[in-house]
């Protein structure tokens, strides 16, 4: 079921000619989170971000599948707006990054 966020963050790992460690360094995890991130797409939401980030996609495309207009998976559906945007800000704060004012998820 949620396969296809490992089929978006694997495609586009490889497009960048990427290694799963590569992307586990830069995302401060381990690899063997990345390979089970691809692998099955069971991880959370956090690690999705995070990954995400470092292969510099929008999560909700990740959250969407191969093609951006597709429904998000149910994980990210069922969050009410308000939520996904705690989850956005607190993301960011745990990059060290300061979220953008506007950002809606």
């Amino acid at each position: 079921m949620a396969k296809p966020y490992g089929d978006v963050l694997r495609k586009e790992r490889e497009r960048q000619k990427l290694s799963q460690a590569e992307v586990a360094e830069r995302a401060k995890v381990g690899r063997e989170l990345v390979l089970r991130a691809e692998q099955s797409g069971n991880v959370g939401i956090l690690l999705l971000y995070r990954i995400a980030h470092v292969l510099n996609i929008d999560i909700r495309i990740v959250g969407g599948g191969a093609d951006a207009h597709e429904k998000p998976p149910s994980v990210w559906a069922r969050l009410q707006r308000e939520q996904r945007a705690e989850v956005l800000r607190y993301a960011h704060r745990l990059l060290g990054e300061r979220a953008p004012s506007g950002e809606t998820p």
